[in-house]
């Protein structure tokens, strides 16, 4: 009994031994394998399995690739040929300037405030042309700027001395076509005045020419609210008057000229006269002449494409009221005594 339990024993012993063996081989394969594994891939030059590839008939082609879009280079615009244009700018607002007066839409300009020696020449009417050359080429020889008030009917004589008189830096305002008031026309004959004038001026320099300024004939109408309604309906800045006239002698005129003087002249023979000793007498004295824009610190007048218009009709004259009817008095009855 002894020895058969000792056998069982001993044969229980043997069958556990060789499980546990069995165990310990396969631990050191598998750590062995891990280590071989890891050691591999840690080596630099390892080379990674090739990828699996699937079977021809399971492959799904390629879509075709699409060419390459490269931007076309695209025509530089041809700038258009545009008249030398002002640019737009607004007005300088440290530049002293007059205001309107209560129910006026625009101010009148009679002078400037300037801080330096700064001189306004406005040449008005321009019926002598020859002395409107020579006017110009006074002020190219002195580097002065001037301010035309040409009448409109004068402006279709030569349009190439305006031409060159905006080319030199000058600038042309309004002073009505026919040379007329303006306050006793109507709103339609108002009208045809300022805007056939600067029909003319857009014809003579083949631009579309913004005013800003116009000049009654003899300053009169210069706080009319209809003229100044029309005005602010066209884009002009107000109302030019001057300060000073240069029809007198010109040494008259040089006592009375102060900074921001606008002085009055003409393209008569004794205006052009006097101009040829007063510019020089003023530019010896130290004064810049300028523009009335200049002088005021607005732009200079601006300047787009001509547009091509049909003559503005001349308005018919307003009917004249027809005087009222004054009934004939009946005859008085004889007198009695037969006296008349």
């Amino acid at each position: 009994m002894a020895n058969r339990y000792r056998r069982r024993r001993r044969k229980r012993f043997r069958v556990t031994g060789r499980l546990y063996t069995l165990v310990g081989c396969a631990v050191l394969i598998g750590l062995s394998a891990w280590g071989i594994a890891h050691l591999t891939s840690n080596r630099p030059d390892a080379a990674s399995p090739p990828p699996l590839t699937p079977p021809p008939e399971l492959q799904t082609p390629a879509p075709a690739a699409e060419p390459a879009m490269t931007p076309s280079a695209m025509p530089s615009p041809t700038p258009s040929a545009t008249p030398s244009a002002a640019p737009s700018a607004t007005a300088d607002p440290a530049v002293w300037r007059p205001t309107p007066k209560p129910g006026v839409a625009l101010p009148a300009f009679h002078g400037g405030r300037p801080e330096e020696k700064l001189l306004c020449v406005t040449i008005d009417d321009c019926y002598q042309q020859d002395n409107l050359e020579s006017i110009l080429d006074l002020a190219d020889k002195y580097g002065a700027k001037l301010t035309f008030f040409p009448i409109g009917k004068n402006v279709r004589k030569n349009p190439e001395l305006w031409k060159r008189a905006i080319a030199s830096g000058h600038e042309i305002e309004n002073h009505t076509y026919d040379h007329v008031e303006l306050s006793p026309l109507s709103d339609e004959a108002m009208a045809y005045e300022i805007d056939r004038q600067n029909q003319e001026v857009n014809r003579a320099l083949r631009v579309d020419y913004q005013m800003h300024f116009l000049r009654p004939m003899g300053g009169s109408t210069r706080y009319d609210k209809r003229t100044h309604r029309m005005l602010a309906e066209r884009g002009y800045k107000g109302v030019a008057i001057w300060s000073v006239s240069g029809t007198r002698d010109y040494k008259k005129t040089l006592k009375l000229i102060d900074k921001g003087s606008v002085v009055l002249f003409h393209t008569t023979d004794k205006d052009l006269k006097n101009l040829k000793k007063f510019i020089p007498a003023v530019v010896k004295k130290g004064y810049k002449l300028v523009t009335l824009n200049e002088m005021f610190g607005f732009p200079p007048n601006e300047m787009g494409p001509f547009v091509k218009t049909t003559t503005i009709p001349t308005p018919r004259p307003s009917p004249e009221p027809t005087p009222a009817s004054t009934p004939t008095p009946e005859p008085l009855p004889p007198r009695p005594d037969g006296l008349s």
